[in-house]
């Protein structure tokens, strides 16, 4: 799961008591690789109408706040998953908190990397189909079959779901 820490206090108690965007640090592997551990993140307070597919969303679960890639809602529940992961999950809409604007790979300059929404809604897509087939080989009848499935949704490449995702850059030496 890639969490957000922020010195000092809480992220989701300061995102929402601030009236600017909140700079944090993402920990974990969960959103690699467009997110890789020590990346520093932008965060914008966001309500439901402002999330799209593929935004970087911002929720608290568990007292933890995270950040992965925002596929959808539906009722009270959104759809949540780790671009590293292959199915999301549903939450309580209540959990979410915000998105991601601009992001600082770990050791670059200062200046932020904004998200381009091309490139957000493409991937929300594809994580989309991701997290539905691999939903749909989970439910085949038959266990050989269900492995079978699973193990070819397996062996597709990660470019296939990540792309060209054109948000992670090397850090010039």
């Amino acid at each position: 799961m890639a969490r957000l820490l922020q010195e000092g206090r809480p992220p989701g108690l300061a995102l929402w008591l601030a009236d600017e965007p909140v700079r944090v640090t993402v920990t974990g592997s969960s959103m690699e690789p467009a997110l890789r551990d020590g990346d520093g993140v932008e965060v914008v307070r966001a309500t439901r109408e402002e999330l799209r597919r593929g935004d970087l969303m911002v929720f608290e679960r568990a007292g933890e706040v995270t950040v992965h890639r925002f596929l959808g809602g539906k009722g009270d529940r959104f759809l949540e998953k780790g671009d590293a992961h292959a199915l999301g999950a549903w939450r309580p809409w209540p959990e979410a908190l915000g998105k991601v604007v601009a992001v600082w790979p770990a050791g670059a300059p200062s200046s932020p990397r904004p998200l381009p929404a091309p490139t957000r809604r493409s991937l929300g897509r594809r994580h989309l189909l991701r997290h539905l087939l691999t939903e749909w080989a989970g439910a085949l009848p038959g266990a050989l079959l269900r492995r079978a499935a699973l193990g070819l949704l397996r062996r597709l490449p990660d470019r296939l779901w990540n792309g060209d995702s054109g948000i992670r850059t090397e850090t010039p030496p």
